[in-house]
């Protein structure tokens, strides 16, 4: 069954209209790119990559599929990933996985009712603008009924109605060692919203996202079971609601908040810079999430918060770094 999939990824790439383009015009990306549209499984290898979405792709259900570590995807304007199946889009530190756009913007992921485990460590999205929903749990990667984790990713300069980076409704989803920044909500959660969600959100970086309306940052509607730990959620910006966790509705003891670093106007994280978000040295992050050991560092200190602290935090993250720290 394996290699049928894989049949028909190579058989999809190569059987595009002849009118479809198949060349990027930014200066840095590779000229000839393989067309990808309709019905994906199988594998996406770095050996054919990038790979230009003229239109919408699904991974239908009972189909699965895998992408390499070093895969770009460029999307077309409009066009977006559905997923049905179940994907995983493991990367490695040196050789990451990016989803962007083409030219200007993309319409974004979609996971809905996927049987599977569903993986992203090592990706970097950017660059979705979806467009208007009538359901409120529409972000830029919307999660519905599924189980997914996010690992060691960049979810960066997107837009969406609710949730800037991520909506989950109804699913189970982990969030361990993340950015998110500079991403934008036009009514409901600049970064993230969880609805009548399992959540476990450790050690992740939340940073300069804004909402035109309610919820800078986080936003918790109906919580099943939310923990969120050890992160950093700074300068985050919304009109109304809590620009840092806000709960919409629902029992709010069943979210675990605790050991996150939020600053004031008096205190920052000590960020090498705006773009690189590893700590400096006189960082008040540094040492101050949850000191059980299970939450260590990789070096066996205490954790320290944000996206570079706790047992995963050992990364550099690819693509933000501008000077290194001594």
């Amino acid at each position: 069954m394996r290699s049928r999939t894989i049949i028909l990824v190579a058989i999809l790439i190569c059987s595009c209209s002849k009118d479809a383009p198949n060349s990027t015009t930014d200066p840095g990306s590779v000229v000839h790119a393989a067309p990808l549209q309709g019905s994906v499984s199988g594998v996406l290898t770095r050996d054919s990559s990038p790979y230009n979405v003229i239109a919408d792709i699904t991974v239908e259900n009972n189909d699965s599929l895998l992408i390499e570590p070093g895969v770009k995807i460029l999307f077309f304007d409009s066009t977006a990933l559905f997923v049905f199946g179940q994907i995983t889009s493991v990367g490695e530190q040196e050789r990451p996985i990016t989803f962007t756009a083409f030219n200007h913007t993309w319409s974004g992921i979609n996971i809905e009712a996927s049987p599977g485990d569903n993986q992203f460590r090592y990706c970097e999205i950017s660059k979705i603008a979806t467009p208007y929903h009538p359901t409120p749990e529409k972000g830029s990667v919307t999660l519905r009924n599924s189980r997914v984790s996010i690992i060691n990713c960049i979810i960066k300069n997107n837009r969406a109605d609710e949730g800037g980076a991520l909506s989950s409704m109804g699913s189970e989803i982990t969030l361990l060692n993340n950015i998110l920044m500079d991403n934008q909500a036009t009514t409901f959660a600049g970064a993230l919203v969880s609805m009548s969600s399992v959540s476990t959100i450790l050690n992740n970086t939340i940073y300069s996202n804004s909402s035109s309306n309610y919820g800078g940052a986080i936003v918790i509607v109906d919580p099943v079971h939310d923990e969120i730990q050890n992160n950093i959620i700074y300068s985050n910006s919304s009109i109304s609601g809590d620009s840092r966790i806000a709960i919409f509705s629902g029992d709010s003891s069943r979210v675990i908040a605790k050991f996150n670093f939020f600053g004031t106007n008096n205190l920052d994280p000590d960020f090498v810079s705006h773009s690189d978000l590893r700590l400096l040295p006189s960082s008040p992050c540094i040492d101050h999430g949850n000191p059980v050991s299970e939450h260590n560092d990789a070096d066996g200190s205490q954790n320290d918060q944000g996206a570079f602290g706790g047992p995963l935090g050992d990364w550099q993250g690819f693509g933000l770094r501008e000077v290194a720290v001594d």
